[in-house]
């Protein structure tokens, strides 16, 4: 019996590291990109973010007084790729993981925020992610 727990956390922990290994060999995420509100709607300095193989999830920050709803990014991709979107932080962030990496392509997206203190949704911004 001894022997048996320390094993099996041994294989718990190989289990998870596996797991985590699996899920992003030498992936990084994409460099955050920042929304702001300018004159009262969504803006982000990036008219066209750049992914590269590599990144394994693209991430939005919310500025502060405002969160991002849980449709916050929403993808045109035209089935060509498989994201996994959510909000995270209490909405503070919003998280896209690739499932694939398509090349040479140029994908429109919207971008959605509440606005804390009233609870509206801004006017959506539709900015480009373009794959490399």
């Amino acid at each position: 019996m001894k022997r048996i727990v320390p094993t099996l956390l041994l294989c718990v922990l190989a289990a998870s590291v596996s797991a985590v290994q699996a899920q992003a060999p030498n992936g990084i995420d994409r460099p955050r990109i920042e929304v702001t509100v300018v004159d009262g709607k969504p803006f982000v300095a990036e008219e066209e973010a750049i992914t590269i193989a590599r990144h394994v999830a693209l991430v939005w920050t919310a500025p502060p007084g405002y969160r991002f709803p849980k449709d916050g990014i929403d993808f045109e991709t035209k089935g060509k790729v498989k994201l996994n979107c959510f909000p995270t932080r209490k909405g503070k962030l919003f998280r896209c993981e690739k499932r694939a990496h398509v090349r040479g392509d140029r994908f429109k997206y919207d971008v959605k925020l509440v606005d804390e203190a009233t609870g509206r949704e801004l006017p959506k911004l539709d900015p480009y992610v373009n794959s490399q």
